[in-house]
């Protein structure tokens, strides 16, 4: 989708500013050393997209206070609080001061509500005048409204964590820790309405409904069309569980003879079965990118290759296949490259998947893959140097020294001496950009 393809792109993004400090303050430079955001700034964040959050220092009557900035690519001040600003990865969506601003900085939010995260795109709002509250969506809309009773004030939820072929979002409602329901999070209807038995969440739109007064499960719930959909008899909370597949509920009772334990409750016609829906597939689960590649690894004496339907890609040479992390794997694509990590002949490859040839050699037992950049290390075997290696430009260094202290970024490597503190910025060109040292 164009959301996900968007947030690939701003967590590997190549040519941000690049936060540094000269003296005792901090700026940004471009990916050839040159500084585009004067060292101005007490401290200074990553960019995420177009924006990022600095810190400065103001003596207000002899007192000193900590003022927080979101500035623009060209340093210009959009955005200021006296508090901590958060963003929020998975909706592109920035919190200022209880205020849910879009990727634009446009305040989303209703007027006269306090907003404040919750998960997976929803948010809990109250009024300003705390009389209501509720679940709000990632475009500033309330789904949810509740009106406080009496002296309550605190409302929360949790959003059950669903399966990709759930499309109904359900969330386990909490008041004062006193009182729980269940709420259709998109429309703010009212599955199970306030108990004082304490509810909890098990996941796939699955709920266990806990004993008066005790956290002990006393039977759980799965709720589809708004409704409870299911339930295991009163008392079976330690006996009878619930798991959700695609297609079925999988109901597994102890008491029961092991032939007679497992019966499906079969989603489409929420009738409990003895046997699975036809067309259910018991294959083993793909790999994530097995499923958006349509590759399979298979296996011979000769050790393991790759295979798509019938057609073979890799031969099956190879002792040891390694994928790339997905959200990697797919900006990579973007940028029309298509890799996977190969061993064998005691060394690591990378193979182009799309000309089936080997593109890299790497002389090492292990390689690592730094985390959400487009860098990956290793030991030499021979000169037992550091190597890192930029997979989009195809770029090495070797670093000599073993007393260093390594950070990767998006778009540059931070390399820190531990004996001087001197830390050398290096670009995916692995080319030196900046030096920082003490005496800045």
């Amino acid at each position: 989708s164009k959301k996900e393809a968007e947030k690939i792109e701003r967590k590997f993004e190549t040519d941000k500013p690049i936060p540094v400090k000269k003296g005792d303050k901090y700026g940004y430079i471009n990916t050839k050393g040159k500084f585009v955001i004067s060292p101005i700034y007490d401290a200074a964040n990553e960019f995420i997209g177009d924006y990022a959050v600095v810190k400065e220092t103001k003596n207000v009557e002899g007192i000193e206070l900590s003022n927080y900035l979101i500035i623009n690519k060209k340093g210009k001040v959009i955005k200021e609080s006296t508090s901590i600003i958060k963003y929020i990865e998975d909706d592109n969506k920035w919190l200022i001061d209880f205020i849910l601003y879009d990727e634009n900085m446009k305040q989303i939010s209703p007027k006269e509500t306090r907003v404040s995260e919750a998960s997976d795109g929803y948010y809990i709002w109250v009024s300003d005048n705390a009389k209501t509250g509720g679940i709000m969506n990632n475009k500033g809309k309330k789904t949810y409204t509740y009106e406080f009773q009496g002296k309550e004030s605190y409302i929360s939820f949790d959003v059950s964590d669903n399966d990709e072929s759930l499309t109904e979002n359900y969330c386990l409602m909490n008041i004062d820790n006193d009182k729980y329901a269940i709420v259709n999070c998109d429309t703010g209807t009212v599955v199970m309405d306030y108990v004082t038995n304490y509810l909890s969440d098990k996941d796939d739109n699955i709920f266990g409904v806990c004993k008066e007064n005790s956290y002990s499960t006393d039977h759980y719930v799965y709720i589809q069309n708004d409704k409870i959909a299911y339930r295991t008899p009163n008392g079976s909370g330690y006996d009878v569980s619930l798991t959700y597949y695609p297609g079925y509920v999988q109901i597994r009772d102890r008491n029961k003879e092991y032939s007679e334990r497992y019966t499906y409750l079969h989603t489409d016609t929420l009738k409990e079965e003895k046997t699975k829906p036809s067309g259910v597939d018991d294959e083993e689960e793909l790999d994530e990118w097995e499923k958006l590649t349509s590759n399979k690894k298979m296996t011979c004496d000769a050790g393991y290759g790759l295979i798509s339907e019938e057609k073979i890609i890799l031969p099956c040479e190879y002792s040891s296949l390694k994928y790339l992390d997905i959200d990697l794997y797919k900006y990579l694509k973007s940028q029309k490259k298509n890799y996977i990590y190969g061993h064998k002949d005691d060394k690591w490859y990378l193979i182009d998947l799309n000309t089936k040839k080997t593109i890299y050699e790497f002389n090492a037992n292990y390689i690592y893959q730094e985390k959400d950049t487009t860098f990956m290390t290793y030991t030499d075997k021979d000169t037992k140097e550091l190597k890192i290696f930029n997979l989009i430009t195809g770029k090495t260094l070797s670093v000599k020294d073993d007393n260093i202290y390594d950070y990767y970024h998006s778009n540059y490597v931070q390399i820190k001496d531990r004996n001087t503190d001197e830390i050398k910025y290096y670009n995916t060109d692995l080319e030196l950009i900046y030096t920082e040292t003490n005496k800045d």
